[in-house]
């Protein structure tokens, strides 16, 4: 996609830096988050392909700053945060259902206040008497159709 396209042009310019530990802190700063802002924007459905080519550069990135090939449970430790021994490596495709959600939550709550004809519409999606205030009910209400609310959150969809 076009999206992943322009995070593939900066890692190859990260690439050709001779100075491996500034490549990998640019890699982290400025490619890693380059889409984070889109998953509180857009579905998750949507931003789906080119979260998955947009971790895929990330990690083949990295792997070549390295000069090493990563198995996956590599990989997986370099997505942990620093202090807990990772590299901040974070997936865009682990953490955009809950960034677009938590987005959604903190948006549906505003609107009312702009479009006062939709306050009863609006308390009825976010409050009793069908929420019972955990997250998994309000995730069972904005989840699309074929997903279940654990595929949501790993991105696998039904067959």
């Amino acid at each position: 996609s076009h999206l992943a396209g322009e995070g593939s042009k900066l890692c190859n310019k990260l690439l050709a830096l001779k100075d491996i530990q500034s490549a990998t802190l640019l890699l982290r700063l400025r490619h890693v988050p380059h889409l984070h802002h889109l998953a509180r924007v857009i579905s998750p459905q949507i931003l789906l392909q080119a979260a998955a080519e947009h971790d895929a550069i990330t990690r083949n990135t990295f792997s070549r700053l390295l000069s090493c090939i990563l198995s996956s449970s590599q990989w997986d430790q370099a997505t942990w945060p620093i202090r807990y021994g990772g590299f901040r490596m974070t997936s865009l495709q682990s953490i955009m259902p809950f960034g677009f959600l938590s987005s959604w939550v903190n948006s549906i709550k505003q609107v009312p206040a702009r479009f006062p004809d939709t306050k009863i519409v609006i308390d009825n999606l976010i409050s009793p008497p069908w929420d019972d205030g955990s997250l998994a009910s309000v995730l069972a209400k904005i989840t699309p159709p074929n997903y279940s609310v654990l595929q949501l959150l790993s991105m696998k969809k039904i067959q």
